[in-house]
């Protein structure tokens, strides 16, 4: 909902008398018609240091919270110090030049019915929170420290790695991260994909202060962050919050930015990759690796309009094609993005134990779903289709659990300009057909990467390599260029299912 003309005009004018923030002007004909948040006022803003702040006023909140993204994340750890990034994260929460008891934050929000989390990801690493009314600004200043001064204190490193390290060893038997990680493994030796991300006692315990202190300053820049702020409080004084608390938020030159290659290897490309999980998982995998000119189109998005069409679950889809045949039960596909400036596009299939044992015949059945998707294209029609559903589901979205809405939001904000989002984010707002056939024509089987995790004796092979981290089985052979070739032919041939 937009601001008032007055208000608008205040603020400007406030502004130009120094108030140490901009109003940055809505380009978003998004409106939400939902009666329960029918009082609802956003606005948006940029701070003199740097920060973008994206302002939420709801009247009728049963709670308030605050969420920090800042463009961070494993990618950036250094080469001697795998997980990095996620300790930072961990020790901001244990004490700062302003309230120094490790347990301050945490008492404070548990006293005021709150609540607080925090993830690190791959670019990015993201600080939430949720609180009782009367207690937000009391929570606002204890966490606008952890980006102004935090202490690092030694005594908390030593524990903190050893949290760090329990993390990783929790997630030793998750067939998720299992998989995560020799997907990693066997990715670009040269890009940071490839890297340990979590951290354990053996990459981290033996972290200085000042190792600390250095990265952080290098990459908590007050530019590269995003903060979020919904409660019940008029426009003004969440604007005068932001200013009073946020302000301080260095923002040092930013580093040279990394050297660009590809995330998948060469090496994989037509492969076959098969990883035994330690649960009843069965599911197949297709992956591309997309150039920056599709995968980063937040205009066109032709990764969604193609995922849509190939995910489509009704009669003549390739998912009603599969279970025909029983050999699928469900069906996902779509963009996975992957970092800066870059992402993935993949199809994953859950198996029956029949399409374990054919999970060629699925391959092959993909390939001729995309091969009728090919020479059909997506019509405009279906780019009209989804931008009136997307625009129903926002125009009359419910009311969310604020505590995760404000995590949400922050990292979604750092995908698009601030002045647009959320309309970008949520859909393509141009239809252009050349950039769908121009991603079709990328999905072939020889720039594929395939990934089958299932039960071995089920594929009836062997697994020949254990993944460094968490000592996953898997194997990894060619595919047959007799049967790539079958496959990419069928690509070609316009045929249909």
């Amino acid at each position: 909902m937009k601001l008032p003309t007055f208000i608008l005009s205040f603020l400007f004018t406030f502004n130009l008398l120094g108030s140490g923030f901009t109003i940055i002007e809505y380009q978003s004909n998004l409106s939400i018609a939902t009666p329960s948040l029918a009082q609802r006022q956003t606005c948006k803003m940029r701070l003199d240091n740097g920060l973008s702040v994206y302002l939420i006023s709801d009247p009728q909140t049963p709670k308030t919270g605050a969420a920090l993204a800042v463009k961070a994340g494993s990618w950036d750890d250094p080469e001697s110090r795998p997980g990095m990034a996620h300790f930072v994260e961990h020790m901001l929460f244990l004490g700062t030049e302003k309230y120094p008891d490790e347990g301050e934050y945490h008492s404070f929000l548990d006293a005021h019915g709150g609540n607080h989390n925090a993830c690190t990801l791959a670019d990015r690493t993201a600080f939430f929170f949720s609180v009782d009314s009367a207690g937000f600004e009391g929570a606002l200043d204890r966490f606008a420290q952890f980006f102004i001064s935090p202490l690092f204190s030694p005594s908390g490193i030593a524990r903190e790695s050893e949290a760090v390290n329990q993390e990783f060893c929790k997630n030793l038997s998750v067939d998720f991260w299992r998989a995560f990680f020799v997907q990693k493994e066997l990715a670009n030796a040269d890009h940071p994909f490839h890297n340990f991300c979590i951290g354990n006692r053996e990459t981290l315990g033996d972290t200085s202060q000042e190792e600390l202190q250095t990265w952080y300053r290098a990459h908590y820049r007050a530019s590269d962050m995003v903060l979020v702020l919904y409660a019940d409080k008029p426009l003004e004084e969440l604007q005068e919050n932001a200013l009073e608390h946020f302000s301080a938020i260095s923002n040092p030159l930013p580093l040279p930015s990394p050297e660009k290659t590809s995330i998948l290897s060469a090496e994989t490309a037509g492969k076959m990759v098969i990883i035994s999980p330690r649960q009843q998982i069965q599911k197949l995998e297709l992956t591309w690796e997309l150039p920056p000119s599709l995968g980063n189109d937040i205009d066109t998005q032709p990764d969604m309009l193609v995922g849509h069409v190939l995910g489509h679950e009704g009669t003549s889809s390739l998912l009603a094609d599969l279970k025909e045949l029983q050999l699928a039960e469900e069906l996902s596909c779509g963009k996975i993005p992957a970092g800066r400036d870059q992402a993935l596009f993949s199809l994953s299939i859950d198996l029956t134990p029949q399409g374990v044992q054919n999970y060629e015949k699925v391959i092959e059945r993909t390939f001729v779903a995309l091969s009728s998707l090919r020479h059909s294209s997506v019509p405009k029609y279906i780019f009209d289709e989804v931008i009136r559903q997307k625009e129903l589901q926002y125009t009359y979205q419910g009311r969310e659990d604020i505590f995760q809405l404000v995590g949400q939001l922050a990292l979604a904000s750092l995908d698009e300009p601030l002045e647009t989002f959320p309309q970008k984010s949520l859909m393509p707002t141009r239809f252009d057909a050349s950039k769908i056939d121009q991603l079709l024509s990328l999905l072939t089987p020889e720039a594929c990467h395939f990934t089958l995790i299932a039960n071995p004796a089920s594929a009836q092979k062997k697994m020949t390599h254990k993944e460094k981290w968490m000592n996953t089985p898997y194997s990894i052979f060619p595919i047959a260029k007799k049967k790539l070739s079958s496959w990419s032919l069928l690509s070609n041939t316009g045929s249909s299912l």
